[in-house]
């Protein structure tokens, strides 16, 4: 990416819909091939069936051959445009989707701005894109249940991926610079207490002008726009995992005040964080259910 280039960041677009998932077939002409160099507000699984040409994520061109799979997390950056005629699925999942199904610990590269490529032999390819397959179905027929089907397939394909990172060499592999790094590291050190741009600007010996410009070009949020993504991210786990007030959620998790935590969760996912925290509550029953004969 040369300095000073700003790529597009693309909204998850299909916020207001249940679940935050979706599963597009792609070949040539797909309308990807116009994006260029762009990231997400989302988290994106490329996998290929046929061969192509390049795929770059960050600032490392992949050759593309079939069975090649690129994990892409959200704030990371790639170009769709040289595919030359690849085909295959992208699966696109927005952060807080994962949270009603458990991520396998190998599929760290979900922790923003990471991309992890891995390769699977054909029969594994062929679940993958099977799940892939099936989440496109349930989505655009939306018979009941399908929220719950979607999210089953999404697991299916996230084991098939955790299996594949265990012995993948360079499984998890940073493609933004370090800057980024050193900023999540400052980042999650001060979650606990009020932070300040001035006050990260120091920890990375920057000043505040140049660290603001520099995370936005190179992972489409400002550094403090990333502060409030790690506080959500601390703010959900407590919402799943605990009944504590909103405004004991909103204050573990370092927000003023319940109407702040309110405010951003809306501005991020689209709905309250009490809203969430029965919906997600209602997918992990739904999920624990036994079958009815």
């Amino acid at each position: 990416m040369k300095r000073g280039a700003v790529p597009t960041f693309l909204p998850y677009t299909l916020a207001s819909h249940e679940p935050a998932l979706e599963a597009q077939r792609f070949s040539r002409g797909h309308v990807t091939e116009r994006f260029g160099l762009h990231g997400h507000r989302f988290h994106e699984i490329v996998v290929f069936d046929a061969p192509g040409g390049v795929h770059r994520v960050g600032a490392e061109e992949h050759p593309v051959s079939d069975g090649d799979i690129d994990v892409i997390a959200e704030g990371c950056v790639h170009d769709t445009s040289g595919f030359d005629g690849a085909t295959g699925w992208m699966l696109l999942v927005r952060d807080d989707e994962l949270d009603a199904v458990p991520v396998p610990a190998a599929l760290r590269t979900f922790d923003f701005a990471r991309s992890m490529r891995l390769h699977a032999h054909t029969a594994a390819a062929a679940r993958i894109c099977g799940a892939m397959a099936a989440i496109a179905m349930e989505g655009t027929q939306r018979s009941p249940g399908f929220a719950t089907a979607m999210r089953a397939h999404l697991a299916i394909v996230l084991v098939e991926l955790s299996r594949l990172a265990v012995s993948f060499e360079r499984a998890a592999t940073s493609t933004t610079s370090g800057l980024f790094e050193r900023l999540m590291g400052a980042i999650d050190a001060r979650l606990d207490a009020e932070i300040r741009l001035r006050d990260l600007a120091d920890a990375l010996a920057l000043t505040p002008g140049y660290l603001t410009s520099e995370v936005r070009r190179i992972s489409g949020r400002t550094a403090m726009e990333w502060v409030t993504a790690r506080r959500l991210r601390v703010a959900r786990r407590a919402l799943l995992l605990g009944d504590a007030p909103i405004a004991t959620v909103a204050a573990e998790a370092g927000f003023t005040d319940a109407g702040h935590l309110a405010r951003r969760f809306r501005d991020e996912f689209g709905t309250t964080p009490a809203r969430w925290r029965e919906r997600m509550r209602a997918v992990g029953s739904a999920a624990s259910d036994p079958p009815k004969p």
